[in-house]
């Protein structure tokens, strides 16, 4: 199992502050579309990580063979948003949520 704490930030949009959490960067990098579409077995692969990541929560916690699935999705995903944090996300994914509070411990 692993555990990814749904932790959650702020971003400057124009002159306004939005708040990011990892539950909706996780779902950006799920609902991705790859070329080509989804076949059968990628649909089925997606929807398991969105059966975790769907539901309101302060963590997530993923089957091992599910976050091998989750991770690269992550790592490969195309942000609309260019900041520090984004990076600081994909770290802590790619960690396998190992390091304490991401949003502490890395760059800012």
């Amino acid at each position: 199992m692993v555990t990814i704490e749904n932790e959650s930030f702020n971003v400057s949009v124009g002159d306004k502050q939005q708040v990011v959490t990892y539950q909706e960067l996780l779902l950006n990098a799920v609902r991705a579309v790859p070329q080509g579409g989804f076949s059968p077995e990628e649909m089925r692969a997606r929807i398991r990580l969105l059966d975790v990541i769907d539901k309101p929560s302060e963590s997530f916690e993923f089957e091992d063979a599910d976050f091998a699935k989750l991770k690269p999705l992550v790592n490969q995903a195309r942000w609309v948003l260019l900041d520090r944090q984004v990076i600081t996300f994909v770290d802590y994914i790619e960690s396998g949520g190992e390091y304490g509070s991401p949003i502490n411990s890395n760059t800012k």
